[in-house]
């Protein structure tokens, strides 16, 4: 207990013994002043603890799941007239080609070597089935405002603008059975595909990952030097563009 008397302060300690409450002076055992003023303290911070927890919890229960998914199927049906990748970064496509479809309806199409019938220009207006795993992770934007993984395929996608090719950006195909995804397949003028795969970890699983990607473009007939390029970030993390638009031109005539 603590009285206060003008500027002089009394401390004292009560107890209470057979029912008779007994008060005394402790203002000269000043450890024992500090170690119950350390104990009013802590009876402080222990109410303080229960009164956030309690609000925490009650929080908890109330809160909503903010990851993209969640959220997008949250929002009024009118906004289904936007992707995702639009809904999500804020940015639509620009430029000659279309935005990939996300359509339930349009199916993925089996591997091609070629643009059959079609011009290159009527190929790469086609709509195509985008790969939609993990569209959160599509954080960087090309200047034709495609959203991709990483930074190295964003610059990629800025060299085939500049050249002008038509392409499509992570495109779902089928070979014997499996989906995979290309990072781009894009149209020469002759209307040949080249498909074209950037390498950008260097980890066991995604090694392994690399070479059954490679395994199943053979059994389409999609050979690295004829219509597969590959292409590699460095140990080091950075690219060197200049190797791959190297490579693309060097595909554009062969």
């Amino acid at each position: 207990m603590v009285s206060q008397d003008g500027d002089h302060t009394a401390f004292f300690l009560v107890t209470y013994e057979n029912g008779k409450r007994s008060r005394r002076g402790i203002g000269r055992n000043r450890q024992l002043v500090k170690e119950l003023a350390h104990k009013a303290y802590l009876e402080e911070l222990e109410r303080r603890l229960k009164s956030n927890i309690a609000l925490l919890e009650a929080a908890c229960r109330k809160s909503l799941a903010t990851d993209p998914q969640a959220v997008l199927q949250s929002m009024p049906r009118n906004f289904a007239i936007f992707s995702e990748s639009t809904l999500l970064t804020g940015r639509s496509a620009q430029g000659r080609w279309p935005r990939p479809s996300r359509d339930p309806e349009v199916t993925p199409a089996a591997a091609s070597l070629d643009t059959g019938d079609l011009s290159p220009e009527e190929w790469g207006a086609l709509p195509y089935c985008e790969n939609t795993g993990y569209l959160e992770s599509k954080l960087h934007l090309s200047s034709r405002g495609v959203a991709c993984r990483s930074k190295s395929e964003a610059a990629i996608l800025e060299k085939y603008d500049s050249l002008g090719l038509p392409y499509h950006y992570d495109e779902v195909v089928a070979i014997n059975g499996y989906r995979i995804s290309p990072d781009v397949i894009w149209a020469r003028a002759d209307g040949k595909l080249i498909y074209h795969e950037h390498f950008g970890l260097n980890s066991e699983g995604y090694n392994s990952r690399r070479l059954w990607k490679l395994g199943l473009y053979e059994c389409a007939g999609i050979r690295e030097g004829d219509n597969l390029i590959c292409t590699y970030d460095s140990s080091d993390g950075t690219l060197n563009m200049r190797l791959v638009e190297a490579q693309i031109l060097d595909r554009c005539g062969a």
